[in-house]
């Protein structure tokens, strides 16, 4: 990972303007990126070196990779996973961002990654949690292309 010229990170910065304030207010939330010169190495590698660079808890194998593509559907779709994380809050499953809103929010943080080498994966595998942080609950999800990487981490204490 390295310094990134703005224009790089443009989607980004601009998915960190649209959504830090109302996933905030449901959660506290990390929003961390950067640069990534190479993306080569198994997508768990590349995951854990991001999350252990701002701190976080290296999880190895437990990282779920997420079907990104544009058409993608099911249980296993980036657009299926994040819009059920940030439809209703972890704690009280009261309504947070709601199912339309969930969903943009999900295709935002996706659709800024380069469709052809976009990568999404998740710190929950077949409803079990691999925790990265010390919180009570988390959902931490890490994107990247062969230019940009980002997590997106919400957590919430019970």
């Amino acid at each position: 990972m390295s310094a990134a010229a703005p224009d790089e990170l443009s989607e980004l910065i601009a998915f960190g303007a649209d959504w830090l304030e109302p996933l905030g207010a449901q959660a506290d939330v990390r929003f961390e990126y950067a640069s990534l010169e190479e993306c080569f190495d198994a997508p768990s590698v590349i995951a854990d070196r991001l999350v252990a660079q701002f701190g976080f808890k290296e999880i190895g194998f437990n990282w779920e990779m997420l079907d990104a593509s544009e058409d993608a559907s099911g249980a296993r779709a980036a657009t299926t996973v994040m819009s059920d994380a940030f439809e209703r809050e972890m704690v009280q499953r009261q309504t947070w961002l709601g199912a339309e809103r969930a969903g943009t929010c999900a295709n935002a943080f996706i659709n800024a990654f380069q469709p052809a080498q976009r990568t999404v994966l998740s710190n929950r595998f077949d409803g079990l949690w691999n925790p990265i942080s010390d919180a009570t609950f988390e959902w931490a999800f890490v994107g990247f292309d062969c230019r940009k990487i980002a997590l997106l981490l919400v957590m919430a204490r019970g």
